[in-house]
């Protein structure tokens, strides 16, 4: 009986100590987005690994425009999380690539201001696109301003090419 007692509580102790959440996601709104799919989104976006983040979209058939109100990770926004979490290389992915109105809506530029955090590099980006944004709504030019920032893009961009 004793044997099965520490049997127990060893598989308990080992079990519980090497299971690790990396962080809490949560889905929002209509969109078919798995608790998994959103989980594994809030992990790749805190570990600041762009080539997964859109290979999993990728594999989902999912747009990160259509996504992006529709995911949370421990209660923020996608961008506030990669602010967060010192995620640049994915931030400025996300704040390239998503839709403009959906940040404005999440309050990514608020948040990134009230937190001390439009200095980094995913800051600047964040900031620089919606000014874009909001200049060329007025100036009637916002397909310009998307592509833009999507040429400029190098770093969030699949840069390795193999020739045999």
């Amino acid at each position: 009986m004793m044997k099965w007692l520490i049997r127990i509580t060893l598989s308990i102790i080992i079990g519980s100590s090497g299971y690790h959440i990396p962080s809490q996601a949560q889905q929002l709104g209509v969109q078919n987005v798995s608790a998994d799919t959103a989980l594994a989104i809030c992990s790749f976006i805190r570990t600041n690994d762009t080539r997964a983040l859109k290979q999993k979209l990728q594999y989902e058939r999912k747009r990160l425009r259509d996504i992006y109100t529709s995911v949370r990770c421990n209660n923020l926004s996608l961008i506030q999380f990669a602010l967060r979490h010192n995620a640049h290389d994915v931030g400025r992915f996300l704040a390239i690539s998503a839709n403009p109105d959906s940040v404005m809506q999440a309050g990514d530029m608020e948040w990134a201001k009230l937190n001390n955090l439009l200095d980094t590099p995913t800051g600047n980006v964040l900031r620089e696109r919606m000014t874009c944004v909001r200049k060329s709504r007025v100036n009637g030019a916002e397909e310009s301003c998307s592509q833009l920032f999507r040429n400029n893009d190098s770093r969030t961009e699949n840069t390795l090419s193999f020739r045999r």
